[in-house]
């Protein structure tokens, strides 16, 4: 009898842990609180993320100097996304405001989302505008940009959203001295 205890345990355990794999991605808990502020026009930003089916989640929200900053936009509806050229832009809160960071135009495409897919973004965080050497793989954006220390906003801008039309999401992150 012991031995079929031993069994239904193991077998419920192995059944709790595969619980979640089959469900929509999952929004992880964001350090900052309600009362930080994303730029004006931004429609959604991260740490305000409900129940929305489309949203942008930052890989971290507290960044060192040279290292790089990652995005990811989920999409939990059972239809594509189709995201347009030059659709994202950096902002940094400077005093109250929020300035654009200027950069070079990128030839981009655009990409497609798919169903309960995912789209990636990375930023390398320099102070010289170089590409951190150990993701010599990753395929950047915003490679012509200087950071400093501060707050950060990485948005992407008219993402279609079926019912609620085209909206614009951002991700907070600090850009901090290395430890």
């Amino acid at each position: 009898m012991q031995r079929r205890s031993f069994l239904a345990a193991v077998g419920l355990g192995t059944v709790g842990s595969l619980a979640g794999c089959a469900a929509p991605y999952a929004v992880p808990r964001s350090r900052f609180d309600s009362d930080a502020d994303c730029p004006a026009g931004v429609t959604l930003c991260y740490h305000e993320v409900g129940d929305e089916a489309v949203f942008l989640v930052p890989k971290r929200e507290r960044v060192e100097m040279g290292g790089s900053a990652g995005f990811v936009l989920v999409n939990r509806q059972s239809s594509s996304l189709l995201i347009g050229p030059d659709h994202w832009r950096l902002r940094k809160k400077e005093d109250d405001d929020w300035v654009t960071i200027p950069r070079d135009p990128v030839v981009d495409v655009g990409q497609s989302v798919p169903p309960y897919g995912t789209a990636e973004w990375t930023v390398p965080v320099t102070a010289d505008d170089s590409v951190p050497t150990e993701d010599s793989d990753t395929d950047w954006v915003a490679t012509e940009t200087e950071f400093s220390p501060g707050r950060y906003c990485f948005e992407l801008v008219g993402v279609p959203v079926p019912e609620a039309g085209e909206r614009s999401l951002g991700a907070l992150f600090d850009v901090v001295e290395p430890q």
